[in-house]
């Protein structure tokens, strides 16, 4: 989920993918979308920090705080619907 390479350079990559800053930023924002949408609404990830190991090695943290989850309780729909509330607490599942 954190590096999604572009095509052409998973078509060039082997064992290992080249190290792009720009891709693990926007592969962090990611994660934090990610962590939302399961319901961690006050999730933070911070920003990635990485240091050389090795000339072609590259040692990336992305520390993350996911907080309490959220969850919904019981829906009610109020006032004429079309399908009715029963129906539309299936539509989703």
């Amino acid at each position: 989920m954190l590096i999604g390479p572009t095509q052409s350079r998973l078509l060039r990559a082997t064992k290992r993918l080249p190290f792009v800053p720009s891709d693990i930023v926007e592969g962090a924002a990611l994660v934090d979308r990610y962590y939302v949408s399961e319901g961690f609404v006050e999730a933070m990830v911070e920003p990635p920090t990485y240091r050389y190991v090795q000339p072609d090695l590259v040692d990336v943290q992305i520390v993350i705080h996911e907080g309490q989850k959220y969850f919904f309780g019981q829906v009610n729909f109020v006032g004429p619907t079309i399908y009715g509330g029963e129906a539309l607490r299936r539509a989703d599942s």
